[in-house]
């Protein structure tokens, strides 16, 4: 029996377009000036303001980040089922703005800040948890069905009524003709490898990093701030271009390709949540920079030795760190390589894969 898939919550009055891309294009610079501009200065403000060390006000804006990270996700699954993009949009900015005048205000008035919530209530069409929990249980009872690779009577193939059945065939499972025909298509690069040169630039801005940290280093203890880290050191700004250029250029490969790669293979009525899934690893990866920051800082002073992550950037190897953090995005790229070994192709190239096949076929 056929049904048609739609939206949890379908958009009767579509708007947006051309006309909405610079308002898109201003909240993105600005969060991104809020949030790109905060999380340095909050190490300074906490080691001046509560007398943290580095190590411990490290360690708390990465848990905060991975909890800021993290909750954009529930609010996700929020819109998909219950309230709809536009008003968890407007619920997120209201948020973010009142988040950062109440960090302000913390600075002032530390005895005067009080949450303020917003509710928002709308009956949804469906739940999509509980649709969730449902594809988990058929999925389950359904694990030995054999599926046919030709069209056969006692099989049903999920589809719209107004889309054209792909029938998955040998042909199309083992990709024999994936490497060996272009058809005057035009060349672009994929999600997944635009995401692959993200991580690899990345890993090349670690190392630089790295570099631009041990010179910087010796030229401090040369010029006789060993016992000083709050001495100028005789150096150009231009040092630390490489790094955040190509911090810059991970960014936008990575991030925009794996927002891409999930809103695409994702079912359309889960887009919020796949626009946000990738913030989940952002979350995970701030915890376990957290543990792996103070793990170096403990392993590094056994015996008295003074830590790589020391307070005293010229006492300590921040260098060191550097470099090994480096080495985890190096093997980060070689798991990356497996993971998509085994994903098989995008959900664009089975399609195009299957148009050459029946093309093909047309031309016998």
């Amino acid at each position: 029996m056929e049904r048609d898939s739609e939206p949890l919550l379908s958009n009767r009055n579509p708007k947006g377009g051309l006309k909405t891309l610079p308002f898109i294009l201003a909240n993105e610079a600005f969060e991104r000036v809020a949030s790109f501009g905060l999380s340095p200065n909050m190490i300074f403000y906490l080691k001046t303001r509560y007398n943290m060390e580095t190590t411990t006000a490290t360690n708390l804006i990465l848990v905060w980040n991975a909890a800021t990270n993290m909750l954009p996700v529930a609010g996700a699954m929020v819109a998909d089922s219950y309230v709809g993009r536009y008003p968890m949009i407007g619920f997120g900015s209201i948020a973010s703005l009142l988040g950062m005048i109440l960090l302000w205000l913390t600075t002032l008035f530390p005895e005067e800040t009080k949450p303020t919530t917003y509710k928002f209530m709308e009956k949804p069409n469906s739940n999509l948890l509980i649709g969730l929990v449902q594809v988990a249980v058929a999925s389950y009872k359904n694990r030995q069905l054999n599926i046919s690779s030709q069209a056969a009577d006692d099989v049903t193939y999920h589809r719209r009524k107004d889309s054209n059945l792909l029938m998955p065939s040998n042909k199309l499972r083992f990709l024999n003709k994936a490497s060996s025909k272009i058809r005057g298509k035009p060349s672009y690069l994929n999600t997944k490898l635009r995401m692959g040169i993200g991580l690899i630039l990345s890993t090349a801005s670690m190392a630089t990093w790295a570099i631009v940290e041990s010179i910087r280093r010796d030229r401090a203890i040369k010029q006789g701030f060993y016992n000083d880290p709050t001495g100028i050191v005789d150096m150009s700004f231009v040092w630390l271009l490489p790094h955040n250029i190509m911090t810059g250029l991970s960014e936008a490969f990575f991030s925009v390709a794996q927002n891409e790669f999930f809103y695409c293979e994702f079912p359309k009525s889960m887009s919020s949540i796949a626009t946000s899934i990738g913030l989940v690893g952002v979350s995970l990866s701030n915890l376990v920079a957290s543990v792996i920051l103070s793990t170096v800082d403990c392993v590094s002073s056994i015996g008295g030795k003074e830590s790589w992550v020391s307070d005293n950037l010229n006492k300590g190897h921040y260098d060191y760190y550097f470099w090994f953090l480096a080495g985890l995005s190096a093997v980060n790229i070689l798991y990356y390589l497996f993971c998509s070994k085994f994903y098989g192709p995008l959900k664009s190239e089975a399609n195009d894969l299957f148009n050459l096949d029946s093309s093909d076929n047309g031309d016998e």
